[in-house]
């Protein structure tokens, strides 16, 4: 059987590309750097005038330790030429299911794979060593998001800061937590009515801070390939867009605190014509189909995030390899923010050491490579641009397929009613499980080459490990019970019942959750008394 050239989506790769391959025009379809529609970035100088933004995520367990782990970055050459440091806090699993760290169903969530806050107390020390105005920081999170907003907005109260000074972002990706990471905690509807809350705060009062990041990140690990993720991923924004018209904005009021959290693949060509395709996407969506006016709302802000599903755990080093290539194909399709995984996540929660090595794999690209000098250096590539179009043509055919989903009548919100439509069926997950199974069938026959893994296997080595040690847990609880020993609960109580009713009403809940946390109610508190008005997911029988 003679072998098959194409991307890790399946399009065809042709042997040569020539002149007058895939009819690009280059006013309609690329522009200048910084012009509509922005296929070649969002800004005229990118990186000639200053460098992405390198973050690097942290959470590991507690506050206390997760702000050493920030400063350790901070210290090591993680802020901007502006002196702004970036600060990415991933929460536990607990968190991501509105518990706090006390609660039953969170024995064995407590610091998994992030952060336990539980309290204003804990987000006051984990800032403690910040100026938060120099700092931007970002909450990888789901449907806690808004609850965290309120949660900043008190800290930053207290120490007097105000919240239009606020530097930051929100993961907010309501859609994901239902399709790819199944950590649920109201019914669709209601979550996105919650986002709603903190993107509607953030457009009013926050000027500097991100409400959204639509996600394609973990699209790819839950078994997405490249194009289906970045299908799924426009369409949930466009659902978004959908239910912010709803609510009687303009788009323009809102669009430019949105942005897109995209994963890397291990196809280098394929994720840089991705991203190129994605701007030039949204750029005409926002435009033409919602009636933007302003640029700014046209502009697809881009954070990349290095690829999970790509890291092995065996010889992890070569995870080094991996992440350096993908982060190069980020930074040449042109993004605003780049995290580079560390080698060592497959295993366990990083070390400094592999922390280090990826922060310090951005500071060489930027500084080593040259490839920073030019903007869109690829730009006019017959391949790229040929595949640019064919990425930007499988994206939009995988938006009408959700489209497609909604009920008729659905004109005015059809991406919001298909997104809800494909939730409520089980079409995505059918949709990830078939494309799942088939990468691993392609592993396993060897189809797809994996080194460390189905190719030049080697015996496994050992690696240092980080954990989360029981007696962590153990303190955590016990200063979660002295926490509450020492408050008022009468005056809590009072303020999680203005916030029930706020809810109940429809109103925007960011400034009594806000009150609520001033008052010292924890974050499980917090979302259970929504839960009694928005309700609880349940899952399909």
């Amino acid at each position: 059987m003679s072998r098959r050239f194409t991307t890790e989506s399946g399009i065809e790769i042709d042997r040569v590309y020539r002149p007058g391959t895939g009819q690009v025009d280059y006013e309609r379809d690329l522009g200048d750097p910084g012009n509509y529609p922005y296929t070649r970035g969002i800004h005229p100088g990118m990186y000639r005038d200053r460098f992405w933004m390198f973050r690097q995520i942290t959470g590991h367990g507690t506050a206390k330790e997760t702000l050493e782990r920030a400063k350790y970055l901070r210290d090591m050459g993680g802020v901007s030429a502006e002196g702004i440091v970036p600060v990415s806090v991933y929460m536990d699993a607990a968190h991501h299911l509105g518990l706090d760290s006390d609660d039953p169903m969170a024995r064995y969530d407590f610091g998994r794979g992030g952060v336990a806050l539980d309290t204003l107390e804990d987000l006051q020390q984990f800032l403690s060593d910040f100026d938060l105005r120099k700092i931007h920081l970002n909450f990888q999170c789901f449907q806690e998001a808004p609850a965290l907003l309120a949660l900043y907005i008190a800290a930053a109260r207290e120490r007097g800061v105000p919240e239009v000074e606020l530097k930051g972002g929100l993961e907010n990706e309501v859609f994901g937590s239902f399709i790819y990471c199944k950590q649920e905690v109201f019914p669709p509807r209601s979550a996105v009515k919650f986002a709603w809350d903190a993107t509607e705060h953030i457009a009013r009062y926050m000027p500097r801070f991100t409400a959204n990041v639509f996600a394609d990140a973990s699209y790819i690990p839950a078994g997405a390939n490249p194009v289906q993720a970045a299908g799924i991923t426009l369409a949930a924004a466009m659902a978004y867009v959908e239910a912010g018209l709803a609510r009687g904005l303009a788009i323009d009021d809102f669009a430019d605190a949105l942005s897109f959290y995209i994963g890397t693949s291990r196809d280098f060509f394929e994720q840089i014509a991705r991203l190129r395709a994605l701007r030039r996407l949204w750029a005409e969506i926002t435009r033409d189909r919602y009636g933007a006016r302003n640029p700014r709302s046209n502009m697809a802000r881009i954070l990349v995030r290095t690829s999970t599903r790509d890291l092995t755990a065996q010889q992890p080093l070569c995870n080094l390899i991996r992440t350096s290539i993908q982060a190069l194909s980020a930074v040449l399709g042109g993004v605003q923010a780049l995290t580079v995984t560390p080698y060592d996540e497959p295993i366990c929660l990083p070390t400094e050491q592999s922390s280090l090595l990826s922060l310090r794999t951005q500071h060489i690209i930027a500084e080593e490579t040259g490839v920073a000098n030019t903007v869109d250096p690829l730009a006019g590539s017959y391949f790229v641009e040929s595949l640019t179009n064919q990425i930007a043509d499988g994206i939009m055919a995988q938006v009408r397929a959700i489209e497609g989903l909604a009920a008729p009548g659905s004109a005015s919100t059809p991406a919001l009613d298909g997104m809800l439509k494909g939730i409520e069926s089980g079409y995505f997950d059918a949709q990830l499980l078939a494309s799942a199974m088939s990468l691993n069938k392609a592993v396993q026959s060897g189809e797809r080459v994996v080194v460390g893994v189905n190719k030049y296997v080697l015996p496994p080595e050992e690696v240092p490990v980080h954990t989360v040690a029981q007696e962590t847990l153990d303190k955590k609880i016990e200063d979660l019970r002295i926490f509450r020993k020492n408050r008022d609960y009468g005056k809590t109580s009072e303020y999680l019942d203005h916030l029930k009713s706020a809810a109940g009403r429809g109103e925007n809940t960011i400034k009594p959750m806000a009150e609520a946390f001033l008052h010292k109610a924890t974050l499980g508190e917090v979302m259970s008394a929504l839960k009694e008005v928005l309700g609880s997911f349940r899952k399909r029988s």
